[in-house]
Protein backbone atom coordinates (compact mmCIF):
# COMPACT_ATOMS: atom_id res chain seq x y z
CA UNK A 1 0.00 0.00 0.00
CA UNK A 2 1.30 3.59 -1.02
CA UNK A 3 1.90 6.79 0.97
CA UNK A 4 -0.35 8.25 -1.42
CA UNK A 5 -4.02 7.49 0.38
CA UNK A 6 -2.55 9.46 3.48
CA UNK A 7 -1.43 11.83 1.73
CA UNK A 8 -4.63 12.69 0.22
CA UNK A 9 -5.71 12.17 3.75
CA UNK A 10 -3.81 14.84 5.64
CA UNK A 11 -3.47 14.67 9.34
CA UNK A 12 -7.22 14.53 9.30
CA UNK A 13 -8.54 11.53 12.17
CA UNK A 14 -11.70 9.80 12.20
CA UNK A 15 -13.31 7.59 14.36
CA UNK A 16 -13.99 3.73 13.03
CA UNK A 17 -15.22 1.03 15.42
CA UNK A 18 -14.37 -1.98 15.59
CA UNK A 19 -17.13 -4.74 16.63
CA UNK A 20 -16.66 -6.56 19.30
CA UNK A 21 -16.18 -9.95 18.72
CA UNK A 22 -18.59 -12.85 19.42
CA UNK A 23 -18.45 -14.61 22.61
CA UNK A 24 -19.22 -18.82 21.96
CA UNK A 25 -21.23 -20.49 24.97
CA UNK A 26 -21.07 -23.97 25.20
CA UNK A 27 -22.97 -26.25 28.01
CA UNK A 28 -22.63 -29.42 27.85
CA UNK A 29 -25.62 -31.42 29.38
CA UNK A 30 -25.52 -35.69 30.36
CA UNK A 31 -27.10 -37.43 33.07
CA UNK A 32 -27.27 -41.09 33.64
CA UNK A 33 -30.31 -42.43 35.35
CA UNK A 34 -29.64 -45.57 37.71
CA UNK A 35 -32.29 -48.57 37.20
CA UNK A 36 -34.82 -49.13 40.29
CA UNK A 37 -34.31 -52.92 41.83
CA UNK A 38 -36.03 -54.23 44.58
CA UNK A 39 -34.52 -54.49 48.09
CA UNK A 40 -34.71 -54.81 51.99
CA UNK A 41 -32.62 -51.75 52.02
CA UNK A 42 -33.14 -48.57 49.85
CA UNK A 43 -30.11 -49.09 47.16
CA UNK A 44 -27.39 -46.13 47.54
CA UNK A 45 -26.84 -43.93 43.96
CA UNK A 46 -24.27 -44.95 42.33
CA UNK A 47 -22.34 -41.35 42.47
CA UNK A 48 -19.67 -42.56 40.54
CA UNK A 49 -21.58 -43.53 37.32
CA UNK A 50 -24.00 -40.45 37.30
CA UNK A 51 -22.78 -36.74 36.49
CA UNK A 52 -25.22 -33.92 37.44
CA UNK A 53 -23.81 -31.56 34.38
CA UNK A 54 -26.63 -29.64 34.64
CA UNK A 55 -24.54 -27.12 36.96
CA UNK A 56 -21.35 -27.25 34.84
CA UNK A 57 -21.29 -24.60 32.13
CA UNK A 58 -18.09 -23.40 29.96
CA UNK A 59 -17.85 -19.83 29.14
CA UNK A 60 -15.04 -19.05 26.04
CA UNK A 61 -12.81 -16.35 27.10
CA UNK A 62 -13.43 -12.55 25.11
CA UNK A 63 -11.40 -11.84 23.15
CA UNK A 64 -9.88 -8.47 22.99
CA UNK A 65 -10.46 -6.60 19.59
CA UNK A 66 -6.85 -6.05 18.17
CA UNK A 67 -5.48 -2.27 17.71
CA UNK A 68 -5.33 -1.17 14.47
CA UNK A 69 -1.58 -0.36 13.55
CA UNK A 70 -0.09 1.65 10.37
CA UNK A 71 3.83 1.95 10.35
CA UNK A 72 6.00 3.85 7.75
CA UNK A 73 9.66 3.64 7.42
CA UNK A 74 11.30 5.91 4.93
CA UNK A 75 8.47 6.75 2.36
CA UNK A 76 7.43 2.94 3.23
CA UNK A 77 4.06 1.52 4.44
CA UNK A 78 5.37 -1.26 5.95
CA UNK A 79 2.74 -2.31 8.09
CA UNK A 80 -1.00 -2.22 8.08
CA UNK A 81 -2.99 -4.22 10.04
CA UNK A 82 -6.36 -1.48 10.19
CA UNK A 83 -9.26 -2.93 7.67
CA UNK A 84 -11.01 0.73 8.30
CA UNK A 85 -8.07 3.33 7.46
CA UNK A 86 -8.18 4.90 10.86
CA UNK A 87 -4.73 5.17 11.64
CA UNK A 88 -2.23 7.10 9.65
CA UNK A 89 1.49 7.14 9.49
CA UNK A 90 3.37 8.92 7.05
CA UNK A 91 6.87 10.09 6.40
CA UNK A 92 9.00 10.74 3.11
CA UNK A 93 10.64 8.60 0.79
CA UNK A 94 14.92 9.04 1.43
CA UNK A 95 14.73 10.73 4.72
CA UNK A 96 15.23 8.04 6.66
CA UNK A 97 12.51 8.48 8.85
CA UNK A 98 9.90 6.39 11.05
CA UNK A 99 5.89 6.71 11.79
CA UNK A 100 3.90 4.32 13.96
CA UNK A 101 0.45 4.67 14.60
CA UNK A 102 -1.35 2.46 17.16
CA UNK A 103 -4.95 3.15 17.86
CA UNK A 104 -8.41 4.37 15.90
CA UNK A 105 -8.22 7.53 14.86
CA UNK A 106 -4.36 8.09 15.97
CA UNK A 107 -2.31 9.97 13.36
CA UNK A 108 1.83 10.24 13.30
CA UNK A 109 3.55 12.29 10.80
CA UNK A 110 7.28 12.48 10.35
CA UNK A 111 7.59 13.86 6.83
CA UNK A 112 9.77 16.64 5.60
CA UNK A 113 12.26 15.59 8.37
CA UNK A 114 15.72 13.95 7.85
CA UNK A 115 16.05 10.85 10.92
CA UNK A 116 13.15 12.16 12.38
CA UNK A 117 10.59 9.56 14.85
CA UNK A 118 6.61 9.94 15.47
CA UNK A 119 4.84 7.73 17.10
CA UNK A 120 1.65 7.41 19.26
CA UNK A 121 0.20 4.64 21.24
CA UNK A 122 -3.55 5.55 21.86
CA UNK A 123 -7.22 6.48 20.46
CA UNK A 124 -7.74 9.73 18.65
CA UNK A 125 -3.83 11.45 19.11
CA UNK A 126 -1.39 12.68 17.16
CA UNK A 127 2.22 12.72 16.94
CA UNK A 128 4.27 15.33 14.73
CA UNK A 129 7.84 15.57 13.87
CA UNK A 130 8.15 17.27 10.59
CA UNK A 131 10.33 20.21 9.59
CA UNK A 132 14.08 19.13 10.14
CA UNK A 133 16.22 16.92 11.42
CA UNK A 134 16.80 14.66 14.49
CA UNK A 135 13.29 15.69 15.97
CA UNK A 136 11.39 12.90 18.16
CA UNK A 137 7.21 12.87 19.03
CA UNK A 138 6.01 10.53 20.63
CA UNK A 139 2.17 9.99 22.48
CA UNK A 140 1.03 7.71 24.75
CA UNK A 141 -2.46 8.05 25.98
CA UNK A 142 -6.22 8.92 24.50
CA UNK A 143 -6.93 12.74 22.73
CA UNK A 144 -3.55 13.98 22.98
CA UNK A 145 -0.22 15.66 20.92
CA UNK A 146 3.00 15.84 20.42
CA UNK A 147 4.90 17.89 18.25
CA UNK A 148 8.19 18.49 17.69
CA UNK A 149 8.86 20.57 14.48
CA UNK A 150 10.36 23.62 12.64
CA UNK A 151 14.37 22.66 14.27
CA UNK A 152 16.62 20.30 15.09
CA UNK A 153 17.05 17.75 17.48
CA UNK A 154 13.39 18.91 19.04
CA UNK A 155 11.88 16.43 21.64
CA UNK A 156 8.18 16.54 22.49
CA UNK A 157 6.55 14.05 24.89
CA UNK A 158 2.90 13.40 25.85
CA UNK A 159 1.60 10.46 28.45
CA UNK A 160 -1.82 10.50 29.95
CA UNK A 161 -5.52 11.23 28.53
CA UNK A 162 -7.86 14.39 27.55
CA UNK A 163 -5.91 16.55 25.87
CA UNK A 164 -2.23 16.30 26.78
CA UNK A 165 -0.10 18.73 25.07
CA UNK A 166 3.27 18.88 24.47
CA UNK A 167 5.14 21.42 21.77
CA UNK A 168 9.01 21.65 20.95
CA UNK A 169 8.49 23.83 17.97
CA UNK A 170 10.75 26.99 16.20
CA UNK A 171 14.44 26.47 17.64
CA UNK A 172 16.89 23.32 18.44
CA UNK A 173 17.20 21.30 20.99
CA UNK A 174 13.75 22.06 22.87
CA UNK A 175 12.43 19.65 25.50
CA UNK A 176 8.36 19.86 26.03
CA UNK A 177 7.41 16.87 28.37
CA UNK A 178 3.98 16.50 29.54
CA UNK A 179 2.17 13.93 32.03
CA UNK A 180 -1.15 13.75 33.62
CA UNK A 181 -4.54 14.82 32.42
CA UNK A 182 -4.92 17.87 30.39
CA UNK A 183 -1.26 19.20 30.87
CA UNK A 184 0.30 21.49 28.65
CA UNK A 185 4.07 21.81 27.81
CA UNK A 186 5.25 24.30 25.62
CA UNK A 187 8.79 24.92 24.58
CA UNK A 188 9.05 27.51 21.74
CA UNK A 189 11.15 30.14 19.65
CA UNK A 190 14.47 29.69 21.26
CA UNK A 191 16.91 27.11 21.77
CA UNK A 192 17.97 24.56 24.33
CA UNK A 193 14.51 25.45 26.70
CA UNK A 194 12.60 22.66 28.99
CA UNK A 195 9.28 22.75 29.86
CA UNK A 196 7.61 20.00 32.00
CA UNK A 197 4.01 19.65 33.05
CA UNK A 198 3.01 17.28 35.65
CA UNK A 199 -0.33 17.18 36.68
CA UNK A 200 -4.15 17.96 35.98
CA UNK A 201 -4.57 21.22 34.06
CA UNK A 202 -1.16 22.34 34.40
CA UNK A 203 0.99 24.74 32.26
CA UNK A 204 4.47 24.78 31.81
CA UNK A 205 5.58 27.22 29.01
CA UNK A 206 9.62 27.96 28.36
CA UNK A 207 11.48 30.32 25.46
CA UNK A 208 9.04 32.54 23.71
CA UNK A 209 11.85 34.34 22.28
CA UNK A 210 15.00 33.19 24.59
CA UNK A 211 17.17 30.65 24.76
CA UNK A 212 18.31 28.09 27.95
CA UNK A 213 15.05 28.66 29.67
CA UNK A 214 13.66 25.51 32.63
CA UNK A 215 9.91 25.74 33.31
CA UNK A 216 8.49 22.87 35.64
CA UNK A 217 4.98 22.78 37.32
CA UNK A 218 4.03 19.70 39.24
CA UNK A 219 0.67 19.83 40.69
CA UNK A 220 -3.31 20.53 39.85
CA UNK A 221 -4.26 23.51 38.10
CA UNK A 222 -0.93 25.76 38.08
CA UNK A 223 1.23 27.63 35.54
CA UNK A 224 4.66 28.66 35.17
CA UNK A 225 6.15 30.57 32.20
CA UNK A 226 9.07 32.52 30.74
CA UNK A 227 9.32 34.77 28.31
CA UNK A 228 11.64 36.90 26.30
CA UNK A 229 15.27 36.22 28.09
CA UNK A 230 17.75 33.54 28.57
CA UNK A 231 19.31 31.42 31.04
CA UNK A 232 15.41 31.79 33.27
CA UNK A 233 14.01 29.55 35.74
CA UNK A 234 10.36 29.44 36.96
CA UNK A 235 9.38 26.63 39.26
CA UNK A 236 6.00 25.86 40.64
CA UNK A 237 5.14 22.71 43.12
CA UNK A 238 1.67 22.88 44.49
CA UNK A 239 -2.13 23.69 43.38
CA UNK A 240 -3.48 26.53 42.27
CA UNK A 241 -0.12 28.34 42.17
CA UNK A 242 2.20 30.46 38.99
CA UNK A 243 4.99 31.29 38.89
CA UNK A 244 6.78 33.71 36.12
CA UNK A 245 9.86 35.18 35.12
CA UNK A 246 11.67 36.57 32.05
CA UNK A 247 11.82 39.69 30.28
CA UNK A 248 15.52 39.59 31.33
CA UNK A 249 17.91 37.57 32.05
CA UNK A 250 19.43 34.86 34.94
CA UNK A 251 15.82 35.48 36.53
CA UNK A 252 14.50 32.81 39.09
CA UNK A 253 10.92 32.52 40.44
CA UNK A 254 9.86 29.41 42.38
CA UNK A 255 6.86 28.88 44.33
CA UNK A 256 6.11 25.41 47.05
CA UNK A 257 2.80 26.05 47.73
CA UNK A 258 -1.19 26.37 46.83
CA UNK A 259 -2.23 29.44 45.75
CA UNK A 260 0.96 31.29 45.73
CA UNK A 261 2.56 33.55 43.44
CA UNK A 262 6.36 34.33 42.27
CA UNK A 263 7.58 36.59 39.52
CA UNK A 264 11.02 37.77 38.95
CA UNK A 265 12.22 39.72 36.51
CA UNK A 266 11.32 42.82 34.11
CA UNK A 267 8.34 43.61 32.34
CA UNK A 268 7.04 44.88 28.96
CA UNK A 269 8.32 48.50 29.24
CA UNK A 270 10.87 48.10 31.58
CA UNK A 271 13.34 44.49 31.79
CA UNK A 272 15.17 43.04 34.88
CA UNK A 273 18.53 40.14 35.37
CA UNK A 274 19.59 38.07 38.40
CA UNK A 275 15.98 38.69 40.15
CA UNK A 276 14.90 36.08 43.07
CA UNK A 277 11.16 35.42 43.97
CA UNK A 278 10.84 32.80 46.29
CA UNK A 279 7.80 31.59 48.10
CA UNK A 280 6.79 28.79 50.40
CA UNK A 281 3.73 28.82 51.67
CA UNK A 282 -0.19 28.93 50.85
CA UNK A 283 -1.95 31.99 49.36
CA UNK A 284 1.18 34.51 49.25
CA UNK A 285 3.49 36.05 46.38
CA UNK A 286 6.73 37.29 46.08
CA UNK A 287 8.03 39.88 43.28
CA UNK A 288 11.13 40.74 42.49
CA UNK A 289 11.70 43.03 40.02
CA UNK A 290 12.15 45.29 37.34
CA UNK A 291 15.30 46.74 37.29
CA UNK A 292 18.31 43.95 38.40
CA UNK A 293 20.09 42.22 41.31
CA UNK A 294 16.26 41.96 43.09
CA UNK A 295 15.66 39.64 45.99
CA UNK A 296 12.14 38.46 47.62
CA UNK A 297 11.89 36.11 50.03
CA UNK A 298 8.37 34.67 51.72
CA UNK A 299 8.19 31.76 54.09
CA UNK A 300 4.70 31.43 55.63
CA UNK A 301 0.93 31.81 54.55
CA UNK A 302 -0.64 34.81 53.25
CA UNK A 303 2.15 36.95 53.08
CA UNK A 304 3.74 39.36 50.56
CA UNK A 305 6.82 40.31 49.77
CA UNK A 306 8.42 43.09 47.24
CA UNK A 307 11.48 43.76 46.23
CA UNK A 308 11.27 46.13 43.26
CA UNK A 309 14.27 48.38 43.21
CA UNK A 310 17.71 47.76 42.58
CA UNK A 311 19.65 45.36 44.59
CA UNK A 312 16.92 45.13 46.99
CA UNK A 313 16.33 42.45 49.32
CA UNK A 314 12.85 41.64 51.47
CA UNK A 315 12.69 38.31 53.47
CA UNK A 316 9.06 38.08 55.07
CA UNK A 317 8.61 37.62 57.97
CA UNK A 318 12.18 39.41 58.52
CA UNK A 319 15.07 36.82 60.10
CA UNK A 320 15.84 36.99 63.61
CA UNK A 321 18.45 39.31 64.29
Amino acid sequence: MSDARYTNMGRARYIGRIGALAVALGIGAGMFAMPFVASAKPSKPDTSSSTDSASTTSTAPKKKPKVPVTKSVNGVIVRDTDPNDTTVAITTPGEHSRAVARGVGSTADATNCNRCTATVTGTGSTATATNGSNNTATVTGDNSHATATDGNHNTATATGNNFNGATAVSGDNNTATATGTGASAIAVLGDNNTATADGSGVTASAGIGGHNNTVTVTGNNSSADIRVGDYNTATVTGNFSGAQSGFGDNNTATVTGDGSHAVAGGNDLSPGNGNTATVVGDGSTATAGPVDGNTAIVHGDGLSAAATGDGTTVIVPPPAP
